[in-house]
């Protein structure tokens, strides 16, 4: 598996929106939005730095995580589960040194009990 960290994710989804003339405008949070459907789309409450907008739009995506507005506004559950028996553990660590070989990384695996 190739874990990618989110820095770059986001540097690689910005791209490719931009190939659909999308762009993501940071800084500003979805604070509500009509939730009745209708066939103009959808009307939102947004800010930015402090200042409210209401902005009309033919379509909305919520991709804000489990807690997110889209989430509480729409009353969706999010169900989920912790297990006891499955852990990760995950660090973005870098080696420097003579000798080191690029192709082969190291790998570690170990139960909790065993890495506490």
């Amino acid at each position: 598996p190739k874990l990618i960290g989110q820095q770059l994710l986001d540097v690689i989804l910005r791209r490719h929106l931009e190939k659909f003339l999308c762009s993501v405008e940071m800084g500003t949070e979805l604070c509500s939005f009509v939730k009745e459907q209708s066939g103009e789309g959808v009307t939102t409450v947004l800010a930015k730095n402090g200042i409210l907008e209401t902005f009309d739009t033919k379509w909305m995506v919520g991709a804000d995580g489990a807690k997110g507005v889209v989430r509480i506004q729409l009353g969706l559950t999010f169900l989920g589960e912790t297990r006891d028996d499955i852990r990760m553990v995950m660090g973005d660590i870098r080696l420097h040194g003579v000798g080191l070989d690029r192709a082969v990384r190291p790998t570690s695996t170990c139960s909790m009990k065993e890495c506490s």
